[in-house]
């Protein structure tokens, strides 16, 4: 029976791709292994084009199906995939192409969906929703709020107890965490899992990986390396330009570092209870289910990250600075979502009736 870890060790075998990519098409590929694969010993379930087809299709959205062939796709591009034959993959690839070109149309009519438009909130709306619920939360633990949690407010919650302690705190506050990182700062994928904590020189780092550098004076930068448009957009350094974003993330790194009693690998996502030790978990790393519940709880909206960014992009576009801007430097603006102009232009969703109130999104942070 093959287990996640084989399927990510195939994929790994093949093409560079980001580690959000690999764990989002490992997770996929498993689940289709555990549905229709009858504990094959490889990728020969694969090749039964039929049970495939009609898996994929379970979704009516052309997208979604689009998607989800590629998975396939880049599995039987590696080589444990050769033992599908040649014309099942052409008929995949030939599929998946007429899948994506429908896609791309389909993209051009920007209209919001309406399931996203009962969810959508402004990036304003969000930013003062998040701000009261930290606040909330810091005061539930008459924990001072600063640069970082206290040496007497730490001894004090560093207790043992099934119900509140200073890990349940942690638990609540990386939620808090992961969506300032979403609405604080233009919205990078799901990339934010895979992102590894390093104060080392950016020549030190390895670029096989994505990192969170944090320096000496207040700086942290995102060094992108490994990500869905790195091909075509090379190595990319974002400054973390938000001093409250910066402030918070230092407080984070500082308290899971002490939680955990040992210098962390990774900004998130850790397992957090009351009783359990804590540790990371490495199967989360693309935050689509955490960035989901998260956000229900603290905003009281269902946002995913697509919905995030398409927020992003709609406060970029909305701006004042856009409308005079050059192409030269709207490029520029779309590239803090690691795009380009085109797809920021797609992102940018129209709503019919307006019922999304005001789209400008412009958040006092």
């Amino acid at each position: 029976m093959l287990t996640k870890t084989d399927f990510e060790a195939m994929l790994r075998a093949g093409k560079p791709l980001s580690d959000a990519t690999i764990k989002t098409r490992v997770y996929y590929i498993w689940k289709l292994y555990r549905d229709i694969g009858d504990n094959a010993k490889d990728l020969s379930f694969l090749g039964n084009s039929r049970v495939l087809i009609k898996y994929i299709r379970e979704s009516p959205k052309v997208d979604v199906q689009k998607t989800r062939f590629f998975h396939v796709l880049s599995m039987l591009e590696t080589p444990a995939g050769k033992v599908v034959p040649v014309a099942i993959k052409k008929s995949y690839r030939e599929t998946a192409n007429r899948l994506r070109d429908q896609a791309r149309l389909e993209s051009m009519d920007n209209i919001m969906p309406e399931k996203a438009e009962e969810n959508y909130i402004t990036l304003s709306e969000a930013n003062t929703r998040l701000e009261r619920s930290l606040i909330a939360l810091f005061d539930s633990y008459k924990i001072t709020r600063s640069a970082k949690i206290s040496v007497g407010d730490f001894d004090r919650w560093n207790v043992v107890s099934d119900r509140k302690n200073i890990k349940t705190f942690a638990r609540d506050l990386q939620r808090h965490i992961l969506m300032a990182v979403y609405i604080w700062q233009p919205s990078l994928r799901s990339d934010w899992g895979t992102l590894e904590v390093s104060s080392a020189a950016a020549n030190r780092l390895d670029v096989k990986k994505t990192w969170l550098q944090v320096l000496r004076g207040g700086r942290i930068r995102i060094i992108m390396n490994q990500y869905k448009n790195a091909k075509s957009m090379g190595q990319q350094t974002i400054e973390i330009t938000n001093p409250k974003l910066r402030v918070y993330l230092k407080l984070w790194l500082d308290l899971i570092k002490r939680i955990m009693g040992a210098p962390i690998s990774h900004v998130f996502w850790y397992e957090l209870t009351a009783t359990a030790e804590p540790k990371l978990n490495s199967v989360r790393c693309t935050l689509t289910k955490p960035i989901v519940r998260a956000s229900e709880q603290i905003l009281s909206a269902k946002m995913t990250v697509n919905s995030f960014r398409h927020a992003w992009e709609m406060s970029i576009q909305a701006a004042p600075e856009y409308q005079r801007a050059t192409q030269a430097e709207r490029t520029e603006m779309h590239r803090q979502l690691l795009h380009g102009l085109a797809m920021g232009q797609q992102y940018n969703w129209m709503s019919r009736n307006n019922a999304a109130g005001d789209m400008d999104g412009n958040a006092d942070t």
